[in-house]
């Protein structure tokens, strides 16, 4: 009771400083300001300029004015209460259908079905709403700061219209401008602050109300706005703390501090299998590099002393807020919760593809579309007994044949040989698709420890980058990529009015698959591309190693033991690269078409994109010879304007093409919540990706805008706080050479947007980084080539740099945020001026399992 007295204390000492602090900060922004006014006055200003200075002071408070109505806006939809006139919405639809957990919702698929279409368009609706509030409170905010740079820069002008040769009256000009605008600056700081502290009080007032019965009434049952699981049961099985954990905080959540709610014995097992672990990797990097014994001196007492600083940050219990403590043991419960009643109902969770949001549903759902799916495939055959060992040793078997004819190198075998003690069967679990009608089902096979799993990845490492290097002008990488190409086809003069736009998406490619032909067409593959040996690795062994990986694919599910007959194992790493190469042969008739007719061509893995001047009935014959050019792969086709490809939302206007970021229907504006214990780099990294992908996306600075409104909202459904969002939007546009004395991040020149955005096209995007990591791979970096690719040849200078780096990881968790540092600082004094002190030490995390892995494992 003392220790949490003591803390309430300090909280409340905390918010006293933060009121003193920002009265204080005001205080001295009054002098500040009224310093400048002085010093303004010392300066023979004409009436019309002392008028146009307070003219453009009333415009900067108008604008505060605007974007304080704008920020009370984003604090009601980060603390979840909406204006009436949102909420109000929800009377288009009957009350007894406002709740998504009604359990008086019919049992009946069709009218459940007519309900929940009802409830979504109403929450699109809001969201809508929402955002063309936003739009207008911009717009007011724009209008004025056009306004006011309009009659600061005729103000300067006329200043500096009498500027002669005297050097002594235009360094006074000069000054007086510089002191102009200090003062409207200094006006507009101490504006900004007393904003912020508004906005506290603000939340504060929706937070606790004097009234918060009736307050709070307004608030019950409505639609909510905020990212939903899609709950497909007709009954209410969670509570609403449970529904809250499910859908708002989501399958990415992270809960706080977890091991400071776990059994002490926990504790301490994982404290030493963490730190032995990180100390075994120092100890065996250091004698391979620099042959310092792994039981030296120095090696002891660098692992005593940084067993001490584990111990003490894992014992930071004791110093958590007692609302960290409430929440986390909160959280803990209400998952334990959710786990007994999986356990003991007939329902399931699963995080949907793509849409990255939870689906609930029952579990005779799911095994009759499991059944339809089976019997659509015929990918599967049933096995009567466990086949782990039968295949760990057929396993060991082509392996060791292979090294004794030496068709493999050693360091490849010691790559793909299972370990027996570690081994398990694989097992087979399916993902809905709520962004296809039907919400269909994907298979994906774990298959982490299966005795397949080493040669899998080792294949795909030696041959995905010969994919990337060899067929590189017919694969689509991701959007921006898409946009460059389209870009190309426009000033080649290609793009017409009657140009189609036409996308195909493959069905079920992965497990349609034909093994054997699939084999042989890799052999071809590499034949055609004139490799007799892939890293010393024969072709013969790359077709031996691929048969078993295809052949050998055994998983169970169900408590039953299955064989894949067809196809390869979604969730295996060669998959995806022996679909690359099988797809590679089958569209080379449609890319030689394309290529005759100077269209464009490009696929992504079972997506494929291409345009077209031909008529109608030319394109259908073209996708129908496609159709039929192999049994497997089927396709669907959609040829519209607009159209969508990946995330790339493409119209042909005729003189252009106009993209945009492209948002499925059934997709969510769910991120990674704000309150997740995550480090705190994602949170930043997930708002610049966001920004750079609208601005490369969007064509036109109005495009841009609506998608960065989009994104604002999304990071407030998801908890960001509304200064944080500011902070790192205004970072963002200030690290790419954005210059506005706006008082809002935003952009307002289409011209300045149109060079941003050229710049950033011109930039290397995540994909490219990561295919000019696989090729670098493939190459020594002791021997760079003259004519290599800046990009790879940049990744294999790093690559170089890491020889002499050591990474090691440990347990993230909030509490644990100084341990980095600690670490560093032991490293440094402990190998300081010794031969060791040139090795650069890197401290990375690994996070604790999210909400999705703690139901679903």
């Amino acid at each position: 009771i003392e220790s949490q007295l003591k803390k309430f204390v300090r909280l409340h000492h905390l918010d006293l400083s933060r009121k003193i602090n920002f009265q204080i900060n005001t205080f001295q922004d009054h002098i500040r300001e009224k310093e400048l006014f002085q010093l303004l006055l010392l300066y023979p200003l004409t009436n019309e300029q002392q008028q146009t200075l307070q003219r453009l002071s009333f415009l900067r408070q108008q604008q505060f004015a605007t974007f304080e109505e704008m920020t009370k806006l984003e604090v009601r939809i980060l603390c979840r209460i909406l204006p009436k006139s949102i909420n109000e919405l929800d009377r288009l639809i009957p009350a007894n259908h406002l709740s998504s957990t009604n359990t008086n919702l019919p049992n009946n698929n069709s009218v459940y079905e007519l309900i929940k279409n009802q409830q979504k368009m109403i929450r699109e609706y809001k969201r809508q709403l929402l955002a063309k509030n936003f739009e207008e409170y911009e717009s007011t905010i724009e209008e004025i700061e056009f306004q006011f740079q309009k009659e600061l820069f005729q103000l300067e002008s006329e200043l500096s219209y009498n500027i002669d040769d005297n050097e002594q009256i235009n360094t006074n000009t000069n000054h007086l401008v510089n002191v102009i605008n200090n003062y409207l600056h200094c006006q507009t700081t101490r504006q900004m602050r007393a904003l912020r502290y508004n906005e506290t009080i603000f939340r504060y007032k929706l937070l606790h109300p004097s009234h918060p019965r009736s307050s709070k009434s307004n608030y019950k049952n409505t639609i909510s706005i905020y990212p939903e699981a899609i709950i497909e049961l007709f009954e209410q099985i969670f509570t609403k703390k449970e529904l809250d954990l499910l859908s708002t905080l989501g399958p990415s959540y992270i809960r706080l501090n977890q091991s400071s709610v776990q059994k002490q014995k926990v504790v301490q097992k994982k404290v030493k299998h963490q730190h032995t672990t990180m100390i075994h990797k120092l100890a065996t990097d250091l004698n391979r590099r620099h042959g310092l014994p792994t039981k030296s001196a120095i090696i002891k007492q660098f692992g005593s002393q940084s067993e001490v600083i584990f111990n003490q940050q894992f014992s930071t219990s004791s110093s958590l807020t007692y609302h960290n403590m409430y929440r986390t043991r909160h959280e803990l419960n209400t998952i334990l919760s959710i786990k007994r009643k999986l356990k003991r109902l007939p329902i399931i969770i699963r995080q949907s593809d793509k849409t990255g949001i939870m689906h609930i549903g029952y579990k005779s759902d799911y095994d009759k579309k499991v059944l339809l799916y089976q019997e659509k495939t015929i990918a599967y055959k049933e096995l009567i007994y466990n086949p782990l060992i039968d295949t760990f040793f057929k396993v060991i078997r082509v392996l060791n044949d292979l090294l004794r004819d030496k068709e493999i190198k050693v360091w490849q075998y010691k790559k793909m040989v299972p370990d027996q003690n570690k081994i398990q069967l694989a097992y087979l679990y399916f993902i809905p698709k709520p962004h296809k009608e039907g919400t269909p089902l994907r298979p994906i096979v774990s298959s982490i420890n299966a005795p397949t799993t080493g040669i899998s990845k080792l294949l795909d490492r030696l041959i995905r980058p010969l994919f990337d290097q060899h067929v590189e002008q017919t694969t689509i990488i991701d959007g921006v990529h898409l946009i460059r190409r389209l870009q190309l086809y426009v000033k080649l003069g290609l793009l017409k009015t009657t140009t189609h736009i036409c996308t195909c998406d493959i069905t079920d490619l992965y497990t349609m698959l034909p093994q054997e032909e699939s084999i042989n067409i890799l052999k071809r593959f590499l034949e055609h591309f004139g490799y007799t040996h892939v890293q010393g690795m024969t072709i013969n062994a790359i077709e031996s190693l691929a048969r078993i990986v295809l052949m050998e694919n055994v998983f169970y599910y169900e408590q039953k033991y299955y064989c894949q007959i067809k196809g390869g194992a979604m969730g295996s790493a060669f998959t995806l690269t022996l679909a690359n190469i099988f797809m590679w042969h089958w569209e080379q008739t449609l890319v030689e078409h394309q290529r005759n007719s100077t269209e464009l061509y490009g696929r992504y893995i079972d997506d494929i994109f291409f345009t077209s001047n031909d008529s109608m009935n030319h394109i259908n014959q073209l996708l129908k010879e496609a159709n039929d050019r192999h049994t497997n792969i089927k396709l669907t086709s959609v040829i519209q304007n607009p159209n969508s490809f990946l995330d790339v939302n493409i119209n042909n206007v005729g003189h252009d093409l106009i993209t945009s970021v492209y948002h499925k229907q059934s997709s969510e504006p769910y991120v990674v919540p704000y309150k997740s214990d995550h480090p705190r780099n994602v949170f930043v990294n997930i708002i610049e990706c966001t920004l750079l992908r609208a601005i490369r996306y969007s064509s036109t600075l109005q495009e841009f805008n609506h998608e960065r409104r989009a994104i604002k909202l999304m990071l407030l459904y998801n908890g960001y706080p509304t200064k944080y969002i500011y902070s790192q939007f205004h970072e963002f546009f200030t690290k790419y050479s954005f210059t506005s004395m706006s008082i809002t991040p935003m952009i307002h020149d289409e011209n300045e947007f149109l060079l941003l955005r050229r710049q950033l096209l011109g930039e290397a995007t995540v994909t490219q980084h990561r295919r000019a990591t696989r090729l670098a791979k493939t190459i020594d970096y002791n021997n760079i080539p003259t004519d290599l690719d800046p990009l790879i040849k940049e990744k294999l200078i790093k690559r170089r740099d890491k020889v002499n780096s050591i990474i090691v990881h440990y347990k993230h968790e909030k509490r644990f945020s100084h341990y980095k540092r600690a670490f560093h600082q032991l490293w440094d004094d402990t190998f300081y001026n010794t031969p060791l002190q040139t090795t650069k030490i890197i401290v990375g995390t690994r996070n604790n399992p999210n909400i999705s892995k703690e139901l679903i494992r």
